[in-house]
């Protein structure tokens, strides 16, 4: 293991690549701005990782699954970046990334299913409460926003399909995990980072689609 002043080094480091890549953003090019996207994404990794290491016996099963979600996250992302500046038509690398991004968010909800199910044992009932009205608050808000925007700005079945399950799939991850929170007992920083982490993806999520944040790949020029 490495000493205190190490460890702490490599911590600030981390911050530091993280901070530079988020503020340079809004001034890159739109190649950079796509390939600091997923540079964003990857450097999300390692801290997962490094909590999988330091999990013991039984609680290495969330972690497990968190290191598999955002390993699938990082390749949707790779994926996502091929439909735009790849050498090929985009079409099927975008459909590829967006079946991959389903697959990791139902990773995400397995981790926090498993959680739930390690600590909610005694409210069982007011865990699958908490989650049936958050999913229906889902419901709503594809029923009255996101749908009819997908609609209107022409998008098909492959782009819908993901979305609709990956908003019910955060709602009702959301809505076990506030429970969790209400119900807990003491304060719990992991749980109240894992619940962050899932509003930040499920604000992220919305807010990418309807104030186009992620922008399609775009349109490839035939021979002439």
């Amino acid at each position: 293991m490495l000493p205190t002043p190490a460890r702490s080094l490599i911590g600030r480091g981390y911050v530091a690549i993280v901070v530079v890549l988020i503020a340079t953003y809004p001034a890159l090019p739109v190649l950079e701005q796509d390939l600091d996207y997923v540079l964003v994404s990857l450097v999300a990794l390692p801290p997962v990782i490094w909590g999988l290491r330091r999990a013991r016996g039984g609680n290495r099963g969330p972690w497990w699954l968190l290191t598999c979600a955002f390993s699938l996250y990082v390749v949707m992302n790779v994926t996502w970046f091929l439909s735009g500046h790849g050498p090929v038509d985009g079409a099927t690398y975008l459909a590829v990334s967006h079946l991959i991004g389903v697959l990791g968010k139902i990773l995400m909800l397995a981790a926090a299913v498993n959680v739930v199910a390690r600590r909610g044992r005694n409210d069982v009932g007011g865990v699958i409460d908490t989650t049936i009205i958050s999913m229906t608050v889902g419901m709503l808000l594809w029923t009255w926003m996101l749908l009819p925007h997908m609609r209107a700005t022409g998008q098909g079945l492959d782009a819908m399909g993901p979305m609709c399950v990956s908003v019910f799939v955060l709602t009702g991850v959301l809505g076990a995990l506030i429970r969790l929170l209400q119900t807990g007992g003491r304060r719990n920083p992991a749980l109240w980072l894992l619940t962050t982490g899932i509003a930040s993806v499920l604000t992220a999520t919305v807010g990418a689609e309807m104030f186009s944040i992620r922008r399609p790949a775009p349109a490839r020029r035939g021979p002439t």
